[in-house]
């Protein structure tokens, strides 16, 4: 049986990347403040290709919106080395967001056993390139979009539920 599936688009919904939601990350010797998942992602997008100007401004701004246009202007960008890093990142970056903010990750707990699906119309990588209207949805061979943020999203939670039942378990 397949599971049931969790829709999601909208900025502010609790699984986006551009949901303010502040977080920490130990950058070698620095420990940088994320206001969101979006910035974490454009941020090491930037760092990744050398550009640290770039990297910067990313993280002068708390607009998601200026941090992604800021990421795709990332100066050496590399798209075969973006792939080969972007699912990680962007997994790193959602399973800071959720394991240092309380409310959020009860929430997504919450949520159950769900396949989450990012219905983002104009996004065939992070989504699956249809809205939450149109009847698709509802049949993966018409997705036309890989929804990697949905699969991403599906492991930060089961990440984090076996890291809780573990620590119980202690």
């Amino acid at each position: 049986m397949e599971a049931r599936k969790f829709w999601f688009f909208c900025d502010d919904d609790l699984l986006t990347q551009w949901l303010i939601a502040p977080f920490k990350v130990q950058m070698g010797d620095d420990i940088i403040t994320f206001n969101c998942s979006e910035q974490y992602m454009m941020y090491r997008k930037a760092k990744l290709f050398g550009d640290d100007e770039t990297a910067t401004l990313i993280l002068q701004t708390n607009n998601p919106s200026q941090q992604k246009e800021l990421g795709r202007k990332a100066k050496g960008f590399n798209a075969e080395l973006w792939d080969s890093h972007k699912e990680k990142i962007v997994f790193e970056g959602n399973y800071h967001k959720f394991e240092q903010n309380q409310d959020l990750r009860e929430k997504l707990f919450q949520l159950g056993n769900v396949e989450f699906v990012e219905t983002n119309p104009d996004d065939s990588v992070w989504g699956i390139g249809l809205s939450m209207n149109d009847e698709r949805i509802h049949d993966k061979s018409q997705w036309k979009g890989l929804n990697l943020l949905g699969k991403i999203l599906t492991q930060v939670r089961d990440e984090l539920l076996k890291k809780l039942e573990k620590s119980s378990t202690q």
